[in-house]
């Protein structure tokens, strides 16, 4: 069942088990393991195993109770536009496993500076061109779990992010009962052995209720981006460079762009949501900006948005859709709380006391000076 936790995940019951289903789709793919069975990667999110096979290297990723939606949403990928994400060997809803072939090389770790740059720069067309050609599934989607944020959504959403983000304050964290009686307008006592002096608490605490003055500006812009002409689709809504694979060995920008669209898949949907496609983009630039100390009129950062908004030219005017884009990253805002909200579903107190703070730092961004802050 999808949804365990990291001691189950880590446990050599429950991997004699994975690997035991792992083979068995293997065999029923037509592939063999060639190798010894590895776990990259164990979160409170989710864990991954990855193995050799006589046909390439295979993942095996178990997403937790939050982002379960992801193997549906995968399969729906894989249906749609099976040339821009990792190959579909295996899904299963009811045990939460999603078996993928190797999707190619992660682009932050062969690629850097200008050259990082050109790579995005293809890379976001086909991300676009996936985004509309998702835009007829929009209700199959949420229908399948993947969360609501359309615009029409997101006023509700505020109050969510705000309490999610009152966890986050240093009296709530690990808190037992916190994530069940979240309040952004009280406090809470500290938990046991962990030292927070009252100016941190009460410091937080107003920095919620001020945020949430502001309730009537993300009305203000909810309305706005309401009357929108592009409609609602997927939303990677965790999109950088770790996220976007490139095939084989040669991965220079030269043989990126020459190599088809087969040569960039995007992977790790687990955060994905149904909203207003260009929302998205506050991480894919804005990751890029904080990594690299650029504005947002930066020509670079300004390239690539117009890369992007160039798919959706069909739409509105190109100041329009830059518009849109800013005002749609703003509200991402609010998006990120509950992102990390869902991934910390199910998990223990120090895990959910070492990622505790996630929440209130992205909502922070909702009082940046640019829509290309992520954090704080």
């Amino acid at each position: 069942m999808a949804g365990v936790s990291v001691g189950v995940w880590s446990s050599a019951e429950w991997r004699a088990d994975a690997v035991a289903w792992l083979d068995w789709r293997l065999r029923a793919a037509g592939r063999s393991r060639t190798g010894e069975v590895d776990q990259p990667r164990l979160r409170p999110w989710g864990t991954v195993l990855s193995a050799p096979t006589d046909r390439g290297r295979v993942w095996l990723k178990v997403p937790g109770p939050g982002n379960a939606a992801e193997i549906e949403l995968h399969g729906l990928l894989a249906h749609v536009v099976p040339e821009l994400v990792p190959g579909l060997l295996a899904a299963d809803s009811a045990d939460g496993r999603l078996l993928l072939a190797d999707g190619g090389i992660v682009l932050s770790r062969h690629s850097d500076g200008p050259e990082l740059v050109d790579v995005l720069a293809s890379a976001l067309p086909r991300y676009a061109r996936l985004q509309r050609a998702l835009m007829p599934y929009a209700e199959k989607m949420l229908t399948a779990g993947v969360p609501d944020m359309r615009v029409e959504a997101l006023p509700a959403r505020f109050d969510q992010a705000l309490r999610a983000a009152a966890y986050s304050t240093p009296d709530a964290r690990g808190a037992p009962d916190a994530r069940g009686a979240r309040d952004f307008t009280g406090t809470r006592p500290a938990i046991a052995g962990e030292a927070v002096g009252q100016s941190e608490q009460e410091g937080a605490t107003a920095e919620i209720r001020a945020i949430a003055g502001l309730r009537e500006t993300v009305a203000g812009w909810c309305e706005r981006l309401g009357r929108s002409v592009v409609p609602p689709t997927v939303d990677h809504n965790d999109l950088h460079a770790d996220n976007i694979l490139v095939d084989g060995d040669d991965v220079h920008a030269d043989s990126v762009l020459a190599g088809g669209p087969g040569r960039i898949r995007f992977a790790d949907w687990g955060d994905a949501v149904v909203g207003h496609p260009f929302a998205g983009m506050k991480i894919t630039l804005g990751a890029l900006a904080h990594r690299e100390g650029l504005a947002a009129d930066d020509p670079v950062i300004v390239g690539l948005r117009d890369a992007y908004l160039g798919e959706f030219s069909d739409l509105a005017p190109h100041a329009t859709l830059v518009g849109e884009l800013e005002l749609a990253c703003r509200l991402a805002a609010i998006i990120g709380p509950l992102t990390w909200e869902r991934a910390l579903t199910g998990a223990g107190p120090d895990e959910a006391r070492r990622y505790a703070d996630g929440p209130l730092r992205r909502l922070r961004a909702l009082t940046a000076g640019s829509w290309l802050t992520l954090s704080s």
